[in-house]
């Protein structure tokens, strides 16, 4: 149990933030995580630079 609102909406915006968003498979990035789709994204604009 939270002590306060705030702390609990603290705490569910790091999991989504910290964990959720940046270890979730995404259809649209053709089942990559983010992490995984920006670090191809950066290699691929090396290989253009």
């Amino acid at each position: 149990m939270y002590k306060s609102r705030k702390e609990g909406y603290y705490s569910v915006f790091e999991y989504i933030e910290g964990f959720y968003n940046t270890n979730r498979r995404h259809s649209h990035l053709q089942y990559l995580t983010i992490r995984e789709f920006n670090e191809l994204y950066k290699f691929e604009q090396l290989k253009i630079a």
